[in-house]
């Protein structure tokens, strides 16, 4: 392969909702239009309901299967086929390797995020992870996005063709000069991305309330998902809580630009953090030079200790939360946090995209 600007034709397999407010949109987008502009022509293939409210069980699965069956009655043969790693992704993945096809797999949490997403699947713990396991043993690359996880699928896998490139920030939306035209509090702390059960959501809800949150500063939500409900009664009850509900994805960096730090409150539920976790809202809350406030994590917490970026709450309790939020508005505290241009700069979904070409044109030669 190569490096001139027509690099060959991928086709990119998401099963996952591609919706703005989430992180899947997000790093679908930003990969692809990366791999764009290194000359590589991308088709994406992604259920219909990708931009609408999310509809039921079985007519999600119809359009998964749908979806896989469009891409393999394509026209054309793809010189690659990239999956963003998903159970059901095994009808393609048997698919390629029926059809030889070079492949690379993506994989962005442990086999725990199914199960705590969909409880019904721990049933069937034994055969879901037969999916996972199959697809990251024919791949002939794995992405993940920490140490954790590669550590994990190489042991799955039972191979070592896997590489770390974590979760990447897009620098023209989110920076310290990012505008917006929504009215805000004066002071306040975001949380934003979507509410899956694992964010801490009533961890978070539950901290207005505590002696220790600082009068004068809101909670401000953005985004979506399964405990939506949760934050939209709060916000009902407390002046404290705001629900902004879900935003187009260029226009939240002018939002978390204005707050006095953003909340990542990530719980170990059923030891899903055990592998690591490379969260995008911390990339792109110190992008726009504002402290973090994280809950201590394998790989978060380091980064956020190695780059000076924020403070890590040791107990997940409403109090230590809200403590922390106090922290964060003392002005003398605040001033001690720097965050470095070059950290965000190396951070750039432009960067992850030039890894994840070489990766590309590896697998190719």
């Amino acid at each position: 392969m190569s490096n001139s600007l027509n690099r060959g034709e991928i086709f990119y397999l998401c099963l996952e909702p591609v919706r703005e407010g989430h992180a899947s949109y997000t790093h679908v987008i930003e990969i692809i239009q990366g791999l764009e502009k290194l000359g590589w022509k991308i088709k994406l293939f992604r259920p219909s309901y990708s931009d609408s409210e999310l509809p039921s069980f079985f007519t999600r699965i119809k359009e998964i299967l749908k979806t896989q069956w469009s891409l393999v009655y394509s026209k054309g043969r793809p010189d690659l086929l990239y999956i963003r790693c998903h159970p059901f992704g095994f009808v393609v993945a048997l698919w390629a390797k029926w059809k030889r096809l070079k492949v690379i797999q993506e994989v962005n949490g442990p086999y725990e995020d199914l199960f705590i997403a969909w409880p019904w699947t721990r049933n069937f713990t034994s055969f879901f992870k037969m999916l996972y396991r199959r697809q990251f043993q024919w791949a002939n690359h794995v992405i993940v996005v920490t140490e954790g996880l590669k550590e994990f699928i190489k042991k799955e896998a039972k191979h070592e063709r896997v590489t770390v490139i974590s979760n990447g920030v897009n620098t023209n939306l989110f920076n310290r000069n990012a505008k917006t035209n929504y009215a805000l509090p004066d002071q306040f702390v975001v949380f934003f991305g979507t509410f899956s059960r694992w964010h801490g959501i009533p961890l978070l809800l539950n901290s207005v309330d505590m002696p220790a949150w600082p009068q004068k500063v809101k909670l401000v939500f953005i985004g979506d998902g399964v405990e939506k409900i949760l934050v939209e009664n709060k916000a009902k009850i407390s002046d404290r809580v705001i629900y902004l509900g879900r935003k187009p994805y260029k226009e939240v960096g002018g939002i978390v630009a204005k707050a006095i730090a953003g909340l990542i409150p990530v719980q170990n539920i059923q030891d899903r953090a055990l592998t690591g976790l490379s969260p995008l809202k911390l990339f792109e809350t110190i992008a726009c030079e504002i402290p973090v406030i994280v809950s201590d994590q394998p790989e978060q917490t380091a980064f956020v200790k190695e780059n000076k970026c924020g403070w890590i709450v040791k107990e997940q309790t409403p109090e230590a939360w809200a403590k922390a939020v106090k922290i964060a508005t003392d002005k003398n505290m605040s001033s001690s946090i720097k965050i470095s241009k070059k950290i965000i700069t190396s951070l750039s979904w432009s960067e992850k995209a030039k890894i994840t070409d070489k990766i590309i044109i590896n697998c190719l030669s």
